[in-house]
């Protein structure tokens, strides 16, 4: 998203993964399989109008070296043109060249470089978030919504 000087905006991001949890021991390393019928990719714009809505076409993996959560490494890669606001004219407008340029930068991607565990159940995700070819840190939450803690497929 552009503004007058040409600087992208940044969008504060939350992402929230639904998973199913495998049964940790101490030898083992925990295993999360994001499930995006009950995961979403959210964002909201400050801008002289605010606008927030949802991606509904992602890719995403949560990987562990140890069974230390802040060993996770969080790729996300997000199909622009998948928008949604709920409103068809907003949408248009979003993946336009104004904005996402969805036609010709297809993918919003974010690569983590630092996890921090902020509680048992979720933590701040510090990384590389490149819109339209542009790279800029940024900081997801993300939060693990455990249902179930059986085989780690969902």
């Amino acid at each position: 998203m552009s503004g007058s000087d040409g600087k992208l905006y940044g969008a504060v991001t939350i992402f929230c993964v639904s998973t199913m949890l495998p049964s940790v021991s101490l030898a083992q390393v925990p295993v999360f399989t994001v499930t995006p019928e009950e995961s979403d990719v959210k964002f909201f714009v400050k801008a002289s109008v605010a606008i927030e809505g949802r991606f509904n076409k992602w890719e995403a993996t949560l990987t562990f070296s140890s069974t230390d959560a802040e060993s996770a490494v969080l790729d996300i890669k997000i199909y622009a043109d998948s928008v949604n606001t709920g409103s068809g004219m907003k949408d248009n407008k979003l993946k336009s060249k104004d904005f996402f340029n969805a036609k010709d930068d297809p993918y919003i991607t974010f690569d983590s470089t630092k996890v921090v565990q902020t509680s048992p159940s979720s933590s701040d995700v510090q990384g590389t978030f490149t819109i339209r070819g542009v790279s800029k840190p940024e900081t997801l939450t993300l939060t693990l919504d455990p249902k179930d803690k059986g085989p780690g497929t969902a």
